[in-house]
């Protein structure tokens, strides 16, 4: 499980109080937005990159196993992902639309989007490690937005890990401060009476 702390929270030492609870901090990510209307698209896609919106539960699968092995999630996470989403009807719901990204057929990235609360936010933008350097992630950030745009939202939002913010301020996106992520695990099945 995990919980956020950060830019909107009113409870300043929530942090510390998750610590005492058994929570560990597991990362510190930027907060930032983007101006929508003055978005530029860019002109054309790095080599050999199609991107596809999300419309089966295949996709689907293929979508949650590459989103946690980049984002490094314990092995049993992309099932868990997946019945979570299926569960969810994450493909019908227009609140929901995420991307995957295919190179000369392969697929190697993804991107999703969750529109709410007057803006859109961006979450899931991974690329395969031997597919990085080459524009994807930054190419998988404009499908959301686009569409976002084209339905009336007019701010994009987004938690950039470290490695990712430069590639968000090209995009235009600005920095507005730190959010946090509190982890917490169940205890380990071999402390459990036997």
């Amino acid at each position: 499980m995990g919980w956020w702390v950060g830019l909107t929270n009113q409870t300043p030492d929530l942090g510390q109080l998750l610590e005492k609870q058994g929570w560990f901090h597991a990362a510190t990510l930027t907060g930032m937005a983007v101006d929508l209307p003055d978005l530029v698209e860019p002109a054309s896609l790095p080599s050999g990159l199609t991107i596809s919106s999300v419309h089966d539960t295949d996709s689907l699968e293929t979508w949650c196993q590459i989103m946690t092995s980049v984002s490094e999630f314990p092995d049993f996470a992309a099932s868990a992902w997946l019945d979570m989403y299926r569960d969810m009807e994450i493909i019908d719901d227009p609140q929901w639309s995420l991307f995957l990204g295919i190179v000369n057929g392969k697929p190697v990235s993804t991107s999703l989007l969750f529109l709410g609360a007057g803006v859109a936010g961006i979450h899931a933008v991974t690329t395969l490690p031997k597919y990085r350097g080459r524009g994807i992630a930054t190419a998988m950030t404009y499908p959301p937005l686009i569409y976002a745009r084209n339905q009336g939202y007019r701010i994009g939002v987004l938690f950039s890990s470290e490695m990712a913010v430069d590639i968000y301020r090209k995009i235009e996106f600005q920095e507005y401060g730190q959010g946090h992520i509190y982890m917490w695990q169940p205890e380990e099945a071999s402390q459990q009476p036997t």
